[in-house]
């Protein structure tokens, strides 16, 4: 079984950018299970050289005020 990214320490936001390696995403999305199932491999670091995930629960109303935003 491999290691995630989340299971070696990438929930923590890096610096990166160009030259200084992935830069964190960070995610908000609704506890729905439409919304936690389409994102739990990209959260849990399933996806291969994906960068970090910083994920922010919230309701679907907020995050859909946001994305307009």
């Amino acid at each position: 079984m491999t290691r995630g990214h989340a299971e070696q320490g990438a929930d923590k936001p890096r610096p990166g950018g160009r030259y200084g390696g992935p830069v964190a995403l960070s995610l908000a999305i609704s506890p729905c299970p439409n919304d936690t199932f389409v994102f739990h491999a990209l959260v849990h670091g399933l996806v291969p050289q994906a960068p970090p995930v910083t994920v922010t629960y919230a309701d679907v109303d907020i995050t859909n005020n946001a994305a307009e935003g």
